[in-house]
């Protein structure tokens, strides 16, 4: 099979399966010898790395793996939906269960390759540690062209406390309701700048500003398979910084937005197929600050400040538009999300200058109009912001939206589908900072899909 080099030696590999799914070095060590822990003694390690069954039979390892991981998962989901609508879930019928190893165990190559592409990104983790050939076939050309066919099913919440100090990242897994920690070496190259900004992020790539003097420079990078590239110099702008991030449906280009606000609004954009930057259009009107940017159907939607507005910028000619639409005066805190082909707003709602509430609005781009969809309960908007000054910040992605405020332990999180709000587990980064005497500063960055076939 024609495979692609891969970035991740073994051990990476290894860790970084650690780190994902929560287990230790040590857990992993022993799932490997016992097929995903799950293979009660059925393998041992051979002198040339390959895990053999009890007659030697790889096939059959791969084949009990296979089993293991399905039975697993598949409970494991029942699980948790049993726990979202009080339904009990059973699931011993998988106990007696038996899949045929001449059947399972020889399929062929590229039958294998579209199964494992539509495994959920945890349980795909968890297959590249059963086996070198099962590790070897998530490299390979011909998998990476059936996932890169198959819809992103996962997220990531990423949240950074401190970060330009002490470098403390770790991510919401929404589908196992659990938090990773992130090692730096997954973001950046391996011996990372001393000061650092992630910028933006797009088809399961990260932007990082490097802040290091006297050169400051943009690196992209993904954190699942480690590589990165680093940009080269912008145009020259007086005051640049980047508003946001597109990748291209087959995740092998990607394009970068950078603004420079005041008097007029000017941009150019970094074209990763041709690896240079394009000066595009201006916008004539003053504009003190655009953040907040979405990316929707050849557009980016952007929040505009000094005056309060929504933007447009369209990626194929370059041009910046007025939405023309207006948004209320007490509106504070404002960001912008996209649901299904819509283009949402969360805001909070001031008076006198003090957070009374916070709600989701759909725009309606043809009618230039807001329509206010569910305001946040008062007993979650209490908690969350008790102590707090009243300024906010939340990330979007699917159809989930996290809140958080600087100065407030808890996290919120709320799903637009099936209208349900919870509290995240505690952060990890609370605990990490406290250790090291640090006031706790944490705040979410930015949604990610982790993928590994985007091409930086």
């Amino acid at each position: 099979m024609d495979c692609l080099h891969s970035t991740l030696d073994r051990s990476d590999t290894i860790a970084l399966n650690a780190s994902m799914v929560g287990l230790s070095l040590s857990e992993v060590s022993d799932a490997q010898a016992t097929g995903v822990g799950q293979l009660q003694g059925c393998c041992t390690a051979d002198p040339s790395g390959f895990r053999r069954g009890r007659g030697g039979d790889e096939d059959q390892i791969e084949t009990e793996a296979l089993q293991a991981t399905a039975k697993r998962d598949t409970c494991g989901f029942a699980e948790k939906e049993s726990r979202e609508t009080g339904l009990v879930a059973d699931c011993g019928k998988w106990k007696n269960d038996v899949m045929d190893e001449r059947l399972w165990g020889n399929l062929p190559n590229h039958l294998l390759d579209n199964i494992m592409a539509w495994l959920p990104f945890w349980s795909l983790l968890r297959f590249k540690s059963v086996c070198r050939r099962w590790n070897r076939i998530a490299d390979c050309r011909m998998f990476l062209d059936a996932y890169r066919r198959v819809p992103c099913q996962d997220v990531l919440f990423m949240m950074f406390a401190d970060h330009l100090k002490h470098k403390v990242v770790a991510a919401y897994n929404p589908a196992l309701d659990k938090w990773h920690p992130i090692p730096l070496s997954h973001l950046l190259p391996s011996e990372p700048p001393n000061y650092f900004f992630i910028l933006a992020a797009a088809g399961g790539l990260l932007c990082v500003e490097d802040m290091g003097w006297p050169c400051r420079s943009l690196i992209v990078s993904n954190l699942v398979t480690r590589s990165y590239r680093k940009l080269p110099p912008m145009i020259d702008m007086k005051s640049p910084y980047v508003v946001g991030m597109v990748a291209e449906a087959g995740r092998d280009a990607y394009k970068i937005l950078v603004a420079q606000d005041g008097e007029t609004l000017t941009s150019q954009y970094y074209d990763s197929k041709s690896n240079t930057w394009k000066m595009s259009g201006s916008f004539n009107r003053r504009v003190a600050l655009v953040a907040g940017t979405v990316f929707l159907q050849g557009f980016f939607y952007c929040l505009t400040f000094g005056p309060v507005g929504l933007v447009a910028y369209d990626v194929n000619d370059g041009s910046w538009h007025d939405t023309q639409i207006t948004l209320p005066p007490s509106v504070t805190c404002p960001h912008v999300i996209e649901h299904k082909g819509q283009l949402m707003m969360v805001a909070g709602l001031e008076e006198f200058s003090i957070l009374k509430s916070v709600g989701i609005w759909q725009l309606d781009l043809s009618n230039k109009t807001l329509v206010e969809i569910q305001r946040m309960p008062d007993h979650l908007f209490q908690k969350l912001f008790i102590g707090s000054r009243g300024n906010f910040f939340c990330v979007g992605h699917n159809g989930l939206i996290c809140f958080n405020d600087n100065h407030s332990p808890h996290i919120l999180m709320f799903d637009i589908v099936k209208q349900r709000w919870w509290w995240l587990p505690p952060s990890p980064l609370n605990h990490t900072l406290k250790r090291q005497s640090v006031l706790r500063v944490q705040f979410l960055g930015f949604s990610i899909e982790p993928r590994l076939d985007a091409v930086v």
